[in-house]
């Protein structure tokens, strides 16, 4: 999957499950490092390639919630995990993403092969972000319900 398409389906994903209002983008970069934890701790590839492409959403996210526009990824230099999520607490998305689509192909993963995983995993996630979390279907109220649906609508087509 390209980030570009990545990026615009992430973006409409998570209007739909209202994570733009209800979140911010602390929540957000709490987020990133919460993946970042989540890959240290993996030990199998798969999971691996897709905890690369779960940080990437939170930096999507972050991104949108602090208006910085599309971000853009640019390869070059060689980056620890670290230099990651320090640009991305500093609000330098462009910057953070290209550093984790460089250290996924420098750890021998492809970034797009990484977002794809990602997507794959979040795709079919049904819930609203109420009240700091992700509530998914089966605990919304049935106004919660109705009103995903109307979002997916929306947003998704």
């Amino acid at each position: 999957m390209k980030f570009e398409e990545f990026v615009e389906k992430v973006e409409r994903w998570s209007l739909v499950r209202k994570i733009y209002e209800n979140s911010t983008e602390a929540q957000q970069q709490a987020k990133i490092l919460k993946k970042v934890g989540e890959y240290i701790v993996r030990l199998d590839r798969n999971s691996r390639e897709k905890s690369l492409g779960l940080i990437s959403v939170g930096i999507v996210n972050a991104a949108h919630l602090f208006n910085s526009g599309r971000l853009t990824v640019t390869l070059g230099g060689y980056w620890y995990l670290g230099d990651v999520i320090s640009p991305a607490l500093k609000q330098n998305y462009d910057c953070s993403i290209s550093r984790l689509a460089q250290f996924a192909q420098d750890n021998g993963y492809d970034f797009n092969e990484c977002l794809k995983s990602a997507w794959m995993s979040i795709a079919d996630i049904r819930g609203l972000f109420i009240d700091g979390r992700l509530v998914r279907w089966d605990e919304l109220k049935l106004g919660d319900r109705w009103e995903f649906m109307e979002r997916e609508s929306k947003f998704l087509n």
